[in-house]
C-alpha cells in the first residue's frame, strides 16, 4: 500500500478542511489511478503557490493532477464540499474545464478516465 504524506498545519489554506472521502482515499492508499494521482505535500505546496499566482482572482487548492495533460482537480475556498477540475497554465478565463462536481463524482470520472486510458 502506498503511504502518501499531504500538507497539514501551516503549511494548509486556512480555509482548507479535507473532505472525508479523501482522507478515506488517503488511508486506502488510493493515490495512483493513471491517468489521475493525488498530489502530495510537496506538490500540493508546488502546484498551490502556482496556481496563486497565475490565477490571483482565485481561492482554489489542488488535490489531484493528471499525468497526460494540464488538468488538475481542485477545492475553491467556500465550496469544499465540490471540485473544480481545470486546465492549468492557460490564460485566464480559458481554464474552467469541468462545472463542480462532488467529490465521488469526480472520482467516478477518474476511474473512468483511467479505464480508458488502460484500454489505449
Amino acid at each position: 500500500m502506498i503511504k502518501m504524506e499531504i500538507m497539514r498545519g501551516n503549511d494548509l489554506p486556512e480555509w482548507v478542511i479535507y473532505p472525508p472521502e479523501y482522507l478515506r482515499l488517503i488511508d486506502y492508499g488510493l493515490v495512483k489511478f493513471a491517468p489521475w494521482y493525488l498530489l502530495d505535500r510537496r506538490l500540493a505546496g508546488l502546484r498551490y503557490d502556482g496556481l496563486k499566482r497565475r490565477y490571483p482572482d482565485k481561492k482554489l487548492f489542488p488535490f489531484a493532477a493528471r499525468l497526460d495533460c494540464d488538468d488538475i482537480a481542485c477545492w475553491e475556498q467556500g465550496s469544499m464540499s465540490h471540485v473544480i477540475v481545470m486546465h492549468d497554465f492557460t490564460s485566464e478565463g480559458y481554464e474552467n474545464r469541468r462545472a463542480s462536481c462532488l467529490f465521488w463524482d469526480w472520482f467516478r470520472s477518474a476511474i473512468e478516465d483511467m479505464i480508458n486510458h488502460e484500454s489505449q
